[in-house]
Parts: structure tokens; C-alpha cells; sequence
């Protein structure tokens, strides 16, 4: 039986790979956690200071054989609905490694299959990646979580990912490039729409749980009007993601309301814990590409912070 690398350790053979393998326009790359720039509001931020600047997130999973479905990598619906509230399609993705022992860890990277995570369906618990691929898709598993009796509907709960959000990395290496994959943050020395409109939604996920409050909700009762609206507006935006990357496709958009379900009641949820715009997505790396020069410190803070 094949002894599968941890998580851990793919995380740091892929992401070293990565740091040392990036060209193109940067002459700066930079690997964090995302827990150290969000972890406290009032002073975090990314320590970005050249002109241009850009970022990606990936999420790495460990690999599980299946029989007859390939390689099996677990889904958290949490992780999920965190990436996808917070992430614009070809962003953020899944780094699915398909390698079977520590002596591939070598390989992290090239045998890995980059999954945009607003491909995945809020509620999935499995991701397949086949052995023939892309003879045959890569497919995502769906689990009602109110079904106590195991996996049911087999085979009507998966459902196939579009071969246009799979990358392998040399996709990802010529789009990070030409800056056709990832979120410019910095261009020409400004912050750009795409940064702003990711700073907003961060905070939304941040103020739905606020410690100044007396107590965190936890009487199951609705959410308060403005914790309301921000919930409508991060289920929204993931909604829009989400059917915008199935409609640039064939394949068919999975169940469109049942994803909006579980984004809404896994957001109400982080009304009781602390810190959800992290929630679930700690071990993520994120990839800060930088180029040009400055004779001063301009790292970029979240929002209008001092």
C-alpha cells in the first residue's frame, strides 16, 4: 500500500518549487501563510512595495487512492465557501499532488493538477482526479450533510469539473506571466479595482463575527440586517463566479441553488467563531509576485488603514 506524503509536506517541496521556478515580468516572489496578514485587522496587510504586484492562492490537499476513480483528495464545505466568498475565478485553486510516497515529493509540482476552486460546489466532501485524465474528467463528490446514512445518489452526486478550470503548471507558470492568472493588487504604483473589491469582501467576512460584540450569536436565530446584507452580497459574489466559469464551458452549471445553500448557512455559521474570513484556510500558501524598484516602504495594508 502506497504511505502518501502529509499535507505539510507538499506544501513546502510544491511551494519551494514554485518560489524557484517563476520568470517573467517579477523580480521579487514571496510565499505567506494567510493567517499572518488577517489574523488582526488593525496592522495587517502584505508586505508588497514595488510598483507591481500580484497574487494567487493555492490550497493544497493530500492525496488518497480510489479504486477506479483515480486519486481521491477530501473537500472541508467551511474551506470551501471561505475561497469561494473571498476568491475571483483564476485565483485561488485546489493543489492536487498525485504522488503516491515521500521519494515523489520531487514531482509535488509538476504532477500536481491546480483545481480553480469557484469550480467546486459549496457542500462537495471529495475531488477525483482520474488516472486518464483528460480522456476523463476530473470530478467533484456532493454529500447532503442532513443524509446520515452515507454517501447517497451514487453516482447522481458528482459532478464533472470543467477541463478549463484544471491546470497543470505550466498553465499556470505562462499565465502568472503575462498576468492572465492571479489578482494584480498593485499596478503602476495604485491599488487596482480587483484588490479593492477583495479588501471589501474581506471585511465582510471579518465583521460577521465582531469581538466588540457583547456575545457571538449562538441561538441559531437570523442574522442581524447588516450581517444580513453581507451575507447576501459574499453569496452573490460566489454565485456569480461560480456559474461564470460553468457558462464559459460545456459543462453543464452543477445544482445552482443547492450551492447557494450551502454558502449561506456555512456564512451564518462563522457568526459563532472567531476570525472566518480565515476560517478553514490556514495551511493555504499564497504567491506574491513583485517587479519594478522604489526608494521607499509602500507595503500595501487591507483597506484605508494607516
Amino acid at each position: 500500500m502506497a504511505s502518501y506524503p502529509s499535507e505539510n509536506s507538499l506544501v513546502v517541496n510544491a511551494t519551494h518549487q514554485i518560489l524557484t521556478r517563476i520568470r517573467g515580468p517579477y523580480n521579487q516572489t514571496t510565499a505567506i501563510a494567510p493567517t499572518r496578514y488577517q489574523e488582526h485587522q488593525a496592522g495587517g496587510g502584505y508586505d508588497v512595495e514595488l510598483p507591481l504586484a500580484m497574487r494567487l492562492l493555492f490550497q493544497y490537499k493530500a492525496p488518497k487512492a480510489e479504486p477506479n476513480r483515480g486519486v481521491r483528495f477530501k473537500l472541508d464545505t467551511q474551506q470551501i465557501t471561505t475561497l469561494a466568498t473571498r476568491e475571483p475565478c483564476e485565483v485561488a485553486y485546489y493543489a492536487c499532488p498525485v504522488v503516491d510516497s515521500d521519494n515523489q515529493l520531487s514531482d509535488a509540482l509538476t504532477e500536481c493538477y491546480f483545481i480553480d476552486v469557484q469550480a467546486i460546489e459549496a457542500g462537495s466532501s471529495q475531488l477525483y482526479i482520474p488516472t486518464d485524465y483528460p480522456n476523463s474528467p476530473v470530478q467533484a463528490k456532493f454529500k447532503d450533510p442532513s443524509d446520515q446514512s452515507g454517501w447517497i445518489g451514487d453516482p447522481v452526486n458528482y459532478y464533472e469539473i470543467p477541463h478549463s478550470a484544471v491546470k497543470m503548471w505550466d498553465d499556470l507558470r505562462t499565465g502568472i506571466e503575462s498576468r492572465n492568472i492571479g489578482m494584480v493588487i498593485r499596478e503602476s504604483g495604485s491599488t487596482t479595482d480587483s484588490y479593492d473589491d477583495f479588501v471589501d469582501r474581506l471585511q465582510d467576512l471579518w465583521a460577521l463575527h465582531d469581538d466588540s460584540r457583547d456575545q457571538a450569536r449562538t441561538d441559531g436565530g437570523e442574522p442581524n440586517e447588516n450581517d444580513h446584507q453581507r451575507i447576501e452580497g459574499l453569496v452573490s459574489f460566489a454565485r456569480s463566479q461560480h456559474r461564470r466559469l460553468f457558462e464559459e464551458s460545456d459543462v453543464a452549471v452543477p445544482d445552482i441553488e443547492r450551492h447557494e445553500r450551502h454558502l449561506r448557512e456555512t456564512l451564518e455559521g462563522y457568526q459563532t467563531v472567531r476570525r472566518p474570513d480565515v476560517h478553514g484556510i490556514g495551511r493555504a500558501q499564497e504567491l506574491i509576485a513583485q517587479s519594478g524598484s522604489t526608494d521607499r516602504n509602500r507595503a500595501l495594508k487591507l483597506g484605508n488603514q494607516p
